[in-house]
């Protein structure tokens, strides 16, 4: 009897384990990546991403961007990218105001918001 009870423990410990990464949407600038649900897009286990960071640093982050030169972006283009980013919790109240400001010569950032919860949608 205490054997079935440490299997369905162990079995209930894995379960936890497994649903508590986070999980992403992944693409670039494309009309798939405007409704990540509708057209299926991939998703990524974050924490396999990135394995050295603290689980509750990292965030799914969905950016709409307009380029607005092309200085070290030629192979970007406009549009809605969605994917893993590490934000340390200190930086998380100023992180996209950095970002829009550190960019500024090259695009322009539409919105820039971050969650996290699996296959959230900000």
């Amino acid at each position: 009897m205490s054997a079935k009870i440490s299997i369905s423990i162990a079995v209930l410990v894995f379960l936890n384990a497994a649903t508590s990464a986070l999980i992403c949407y992944d693409c670039d600038a494309g009309r798939e990546c405007e409704d990540p649900e509708l057209f299926n897009v991939r998703s990524v286990n974050c924490e396999k991403q990135y394995p050295n960071e603290l689980q509750s640093n990292i965030v799914c982050l969905a950016l709409d961007i307009t380029l607005t030169g092309t200085r070290g972006f030629n192979m970007y283009k406009s549009g809605i990218y969605r994917g893993c980013r590490v934000i340390p919790k200190e930086e998380e109240a100023i992180f996209c105001d950095n970002l829009k400001t550190s960019h500024a010569d090259r695009m322009q950032i539409n919105s820039c918001e971050y969650c996290n919860s699996t296959r959230c949608i900000p």
